[in-house]
């Protein structure tokens, strides 16, 4: 019994209501605080998403600035829908989507006026006249000053612009239904693969004198309107140089490509190089790529050296 008393006792001095009322008092206090915690963490999350979107956008911005030859000096105007640009020249009218990003570039002078398209490939511009969209669709794969690459579930749809008006071409490609611009460019016999296509499903004399060859476009390595280079059989590789008409005037078997670069080839297989080549008994296979430069080494005793050089130029690709 004295020890039930004594338990009672210390249970009344501890004043238990007085300690579950601080310990609420105390949750509280730390659910507040915890709130307080969740809410700031998640706007600096928010906050350093929008600087980030901010900066992509503003990323975006300046490198069409560039090259357009715009700078901020320039810039008379800017809302959430366009920037407007004046120089001594020109007035710049650059539109912007619903996210804030450029898609149309309007040019005044006191001569002419037009609207171009901008598409954007890694943050990188390119500006085509301008044409619509209605009926195209899928993700863009790849861009250059004058084509359009789109993937649509498969379906690969190339336009090439002539002037103000793209001619298209659809290509059903099922190995192609998930392809994106990572995969294309990790991919560069399928690139070489659609570029073949996109050259020659437009020039019909072209593709009539591939049928005739019995050459096949997975084939191809190389092609323009002056060279093909295809494989064979046996690791051999054929080049055929063609004349205006599509005519060959010249053939050759190579064990070996020396290299894969456009401009190197065109180059290696111009005119003067196929004579000099000819005309020293030297072997195509044999040539080297050097910077920007094709060129031929050969022993002379024990010392070599470079017996011709050329400079590959923009006129080559």
């Amino acid at each position: 019994m004295d020890n039930k008393n004594h338990v009672q006792k210390i249970l009344k001095n501890l004043n238990l209501d007085k300690i579950s009322s601080k310990y609420k008092k105390g949750t509280e206090s730390f659910t507040h605080i915890s709130k307080n915690f969740t809410s700031n963490v998640i706007k600096n999350f928010q906050n350093k998403s929008n600087d980030l979107i901010n900066s992509l956008k503003h990323t975006k911005l300046r490198n069409l600035e560039a090259k357009l030859k715009l700078d901020k000096s320039s810039t008379v105007s800017t809302s959430k829908k366009c920037y407007i640009y004046q120089t001594s020249e020109k007035t710049v009218i650059i539109d912007l989507d619903m996210w804030g990003d450029p898609i149309a570039v309007t040019t005044k002078t006191s001569i002419f006026a037009k609207v171009q398209t901008v598409k954007f490939l890694e943050d990188e511009p390119f500006i085509y006249p301008s044409f619509s969209e209605k009926n195209l669709f899928g993700q863009i794969i790849n861009l250059d000053d004058n084509e359009i690459w789109y993937n649509d579930s498969g379906t690969i749809i190339l336009l090439k612009f002539f002037g103000t008006d793209p001619n298209i071409v659809k290509l059903n490609l099922n190995v192609a239904k998930d392809y994106s611009y990572k995969d294309l460019n990790a991919d560069p016999d399928f690139k070489t693969f659609l570029k073949n296509c996109s050259l020659t499903y437009r020039d019909k004399n072209l593709l009539k004198f591939l049928e005739s060859k019995e050459i096949v476009l997975d084939n191809i390595i190389f092609i323009n309107r002056s060279l093909i280079i295809h494989k064979l059989e046996a690791y051999q590789f054929q080049v055929l140089l063609l004349d205006g008409s599509y005519t060959v005037s010249d053939t050759f078997l190579l064990s070996k490509l020396p290299f894969k670069n456009e401009g190197a080839l065109t180059a290696l297989f111009s005119d003067d190089i196929v004579t000099y080549v000819k005309s020293n008994d030297y072997k195509f296979e044999d040539f080297v790529l050097n910077d920007n430069f094709i060129e031929y080494w050969q022993y002379l005793g024990t010392k070599k050296v470079c017996l011709l050089k050329c400079e590959i130029n923009k006129d080559h690709y």
